[in-house]
This record gives C-alpha cells, sequence and structure tokens, in this order.
C-alpha cells in the first residue's frame, strides 16, 4: 500500500516535470510522459489490505470444513446462520459419498429460513471462558471436578 503511494508520487512528479519540459518542446519530454502516464494507468489496487492485520471472522463453509459446524458432541460455542446452497444439497441426495442423514439435513436446511447451525468444539479439551460478573459462567458453562 506504502509502496502504491509512492509510486503513484514519482509518476505524478513524473508527469510535472515532462508537461514543463514539454513546453520547451523537448522529444524525450514526451517519453518521460508516456511513462507517467503507464505508471499510473498500470496501478494494481490491493484487493485484501493486511496493513492492520489479516484476521477476520470464518465463514460458516469454513467453519462447516473445519468440523465445528455438525458436530454431534462437544462444547456449544455458538449459532451460526447457516443455509446450504440448494443445487448441492439436491444432489447430495443421491450422491454416495454423503451420507443419508447429512443428506437430508442440507436438503431441509437449503429450503427452510432462519436456519442456524450450532456451532462446537468437537475436540475442546481446555476451554477458557471469560465473562463478567453474573453472565451465566457457571450455570452454562459446566466444569467436571473428577
Amino acid at each position: 500500500m506504502i509502496l502504491a503511494r509512492l509510486l503513484l508520487l514519482v509518476a505524478m512528479a513524473l508527469f510535472g516535470c515532462a508537461y514543463a519540459l514539454l513546453a520547451f518542446v523537448q522529444p524525450w519530454a514526451l517519453v518521460l510522459l508516456g511513462l507517467a502516464v503507464v505508471a499510473a494507468l498500470t496501478r494494481r489496487p490491493a484487493a485484501y489490505s493486511t496493513e492492520y492485520g489479516s484476521g477476520r471472522w470464518a465463514t460458516a463453509d469454513e467453519l462447516l470444513e473445519a468440523g465445528v459446524l455438525g458436530a454431534r458432541s462437544g462444547m456449544i460455542v455458538g449459532a451460526v446462520p447457516y443455509q446450504p446452497e440448494k443445487i448441492p444439497a439436491i444432489r447430495g441426495l443421491s450422491s454416495p459419498g454423503v451420507g443419508s442423514r447429512r443428506a437430508c439435513e442440507d436438503f431441509f436446511a437449503a429450503f427452510s429460513r432462519g436456519n442456524t447451525a450450532v456451532a462446537r468444539l468437537p475436540d475442546a479439551v481446555h476451554v477458557a471462558v471469560f465473562a463478567p460478573t453474573g453472565a451465566g459462567k457457571g450455570v452454562s458453562c459446566v466444569v467436571p471436578t473428577c
């Protein structure tokens, strides 16, 4: 990002110099003017800026791929709005690679409204819970002592 801005400033400076030299009708001024225009036009904008880090929230498909959505056991950590695509859900009904329970769940989830999937940590061994006083840490997260 900083390099792109620096290149744009250099291109603008070259453009200014070339324009000033063009007034004196120097032949190489046209070359400088052309280079400045090409440099300004070929600058690519950053598709995804990581200037302040690259952390982001996971999408429902990424959670499904990681095994957090659709887990049958584990600690519940929240609910995620999830609506599978309709065409793959229909194809899943006749696909031998998809289990019958999973195919039916995806099919009904694709055609229902306001569907949410439970996010679970299936392999959670240690979990830290941070919340203010009175938020329900003791009643919502059971800690076995044996």
